[in-house]
């Protein structure tokens, strides 16, 4: 909650330290963040909550495309609008 980005580099450097540390592949890191940029670039899958309920879960490649739900495509067109 509230990184700045100097901390957002070390919350990085850890997982990335964490998942080469996991021969197996086995480590599962769950990671709830407003920050989909950060949230793009190391999750595998990325759920949307609403109202407390997973709402929608997909492949984090295909998650700004592919989202079907209206309240998931009203949170990504939000996110897509605060880029510009």
């Amino acid at each position: 909650s509230g990184l700045d980005p100097e901390t957002i580099i070390d919350v990085v450097q850890a997982i990335s330290d964490l998942r080469q540390a996991d021969a197996s592949g086995s480590l599962a890191i769950v990671l709830v963040t407003h920050l989909m940029h950060f949230a793009a670039d190391f999750a595998d899958r990325i759920c949307f909550l609403h109202e407390g309920k997973v709402q929608e879960e997909l492949p984090a490649k295909s998650f700004f495309s592919d989202c079907r739900l209206p309240e998931t495509k009203a949170f990504v067109s939000a996110f897509q609008r605060s880029l510009i």
